[in-house]
């Protein structure tokens, strides 16, 4: 499912020193996928997500990101000042990307400017060297125990993608 999303989004539209939900810069996807085997041994944990998830219905991708408690008002109201580009197929966010959980959730959310059957690709400008993120990393993917684990990288991703398909 990542893979397809991915060469969708690369298709419409991939811009030079930019990252996107698909395409975040290396550090970061290799953490994710050194969480991957901490989520994998928990798997049980996800099976409420996993229900929650199959059970969703609309296209509205705010209201579904709500519902799965991995957004606040804060990055609501960050997605007010986004905007679609003028041909249609991206979303420019504002300013220089930073590895945080708003920045992130902020490029899962901007996919809520597409409209069905017209996919916009959110994107930010890469302002770092690929070495930065190393030491930042840990700020949107380390671990954190309870139910504050439901909001990672994953979980947006699927609540995302899924949104998107209805």
């Amino acid at each position: 499912m990542f893979a397809v999303a991915t060469h969708r989004c690369a298709e419409v539209f991939e811009p030079p020193g930019c990252v996107t939900l698909w395409s975040l810069p290396e550090a970061i996807e290799e953490e994710f996928d050194t969480r991957w085997e901490h989520w994998l041994d928990r798997a049980a944990e996800w099976q409420p997500f996993f229900q929650k998830l199959e059970g969703l219905q609309g296209s509205d991708l705010v209201a579904a990101l709500s519902g799965f408690e991995v957004i606040s008002d804060a990055d609501r109201d960050a997605l007010t000042r986004v905007r679609r580009s003028a041909e249609g197929r991206a979303v420019p966010l504002p300013g220089v990307f930073s590895p945080t959980n708003a920045d992130v959730t902020l490029l899962a959310l901007g996919f809520a400017r597409a409209e069905v059957g017209a996919l916009a690709v959110p994107y930010a400008r890469r302002g770092t060297r690929e070495g930065d993120f190393a030491r930042e990393r840990r700020l949107v993917l380390h671990h954190r125990e309870g139910s504050d684990d439901r909001r990672n990288l994953r979980g947006l991703r699927r609540v995302g993608l899924r949104a998107l398909e209805a």
